[in-house]
């Protein structure tokens, strides 16, 4: 193992595109590196690989890498440019959820130890409201954004969710005089949570100098700057029960263009120099592009097989190669499509058909009452998804 110090670090993840910023540019030689992810669904999606990235390379290079799951603060919901509260999980789904996100954060990430913010955030409530409250001002956190936000419009907004920057604030604290943590890293959403630790670190251990410092991570755009990982509204997700492997594929393989770049230099670890070489043949890159991307995801035989798949529906219009989906009764082509998840409702089905965004056996601008009778369908939403559908 090659060890880059922690500035250079920093300025290796800059130029990739994967830090927008620290709070501080005095960066430790030696990083220990956390980030926290609360458990609101049972899979990552690829915005979440960013800072999976990071924290990658940073163990790459012989720095310290924490992932802390966040079941408690899951249960209080952080509030972050929501313009509502969130559903409250139950205990057992965010258990469950966290037991997902755990398995995939030891497949792609493999981080030297993986925590849970419950183990140290189930204090009794008056031990927080004395230990730890006191050294947050509410006049503060109402002028945060979200907050601020919700106020001027009048939203609700609850105590529980107020008080969700101190826990996150009091977990760097823990993490920080327990296990040495002196980086927290976060999404660009994250920065005013993060500085909230910042300031609470310096209050409980006046006269100290900590040495710690929050780095927030780019979000995942297009050259447009618009957020990837969504697919006509359905977020592309790391589990396959979700997306599936051949999805997952298919959705780097099908990038525009312009975005080839900057999604190798941000998901994957190829030097510049041998990006700009595959530029030359876009086409080519996108397949490696997709395979190197599933291969650390899913593992490298099922990045073959999908690529596989792919290659003999897109360049041989072998259809046999796609999964038969079975439905019963004649059924209106915008139901039919709903109900295999080619959309996320009828209505948006409904807008996609009226437009020629999809085909059946090879014919569009079919209208969305459309019945599909008894028989075997061949179903194109858009260039690059297709379904093989039996009405029964």
């Amino acid at each position: 193992m090659v060890h880059v110090n922690g500035e250079e670090l920093y300025n290796r993840l800059v130029d990739r595109g994967l830090i927008r910023q620290a709070t501080s540019l005095e960066i430790p030689h030696q990083l220990f590196i956390y980030c926290g992810f609360d458990a609101t669904a049972k899979s990552f999606h690829i915005g979440s690989m960013i800072v999976m990235q990071v924290l990658r390379i940073a163990k790459m290079y012989g720095h310290k890498v924490f992932c802390v799951l966040g079941s408690t603060t899951t249960l209080v919901g952080d509030p972050t440019w929501k313009n509502k509260t969130r559903p409250m999980l139950s205990p057992d789904e965010v258990k469950q959820n966290s037991q997902k996100l755990k398995e995939q954060l030891i497949r792609i990430v493999n981080p030297d130890l993986i925590l849970d913010n419950s183990d140290w955030l189930d204090m009794g409530l008056v031990s927080f409201l004395r230990n730890v409250a006191p050294f947050f001002s509410v006049n503060q956190l109402i002028s945060l954004d979200t907050f601020y936000n919700r106020l001027q419009n009048q939203d609700h907004l609850s105590l529980l969710e107020l008080l969700y920057p101190c826990l996150q604030a009091y977990d760097f604290e823990y993490l920080r005089k327990n296990y040495g943590c002196n980086v927290q890293l976060g999404g660009s959403d994250q920065l005013a949570n993060i500085t909230q630790g910042l300031q609470y670190i310096d209050k409980v251990n006046p006269g100290t100098d900590c040495d710690v410092l929050g780095m927030v991570a780019e979000l995942l755009l297009n050259s447009n700057g618009e957020k990837m990982g969504k697919t006509s509204d359905c977020a592309i997700y790391l589990d396959e029960e979700l997306t599936s492997v051949y999805d997952f594929w298919q959705f780097f393989r099908s990038i525009d263009d312009s975005d080839v770049k900057g999604m190798f230099l941000r998901l994957t670890q190829m030097p510049l120099v041998d990006i700009e070489h595959l530029l030359g043949n876009y086409n080519s890159a996108k397949k490696i592009l997709a395979d190197m991307i599933t291969t650390m995801v899913h593992g490298a035989e099922k990045a073959q097989q999908a690529r596989a798949k792919s290659e003999a529906i897109f360049e041989r219009s072998d259809y046999t190669q796609l999964d038969l989906i079975k439905l019963r009764g004649g059924l209106a082509l915008d139901h039919v499509l709903y109900q295999i998840k080619a959309y996320n409702s009828i209505g948006e089905a409904k807008r996609i058909i009226q437009g020629g965004g999809v085909q059946v056996n090879g014919v569009k601008n079919i209208d969305q009452n459309y019945i599909l009778a008894s028989g075997v369908y061949v179903i194109s939403c858009g260039k690059y998804r297709f379904y093989k559908v039996q009405i029964d």
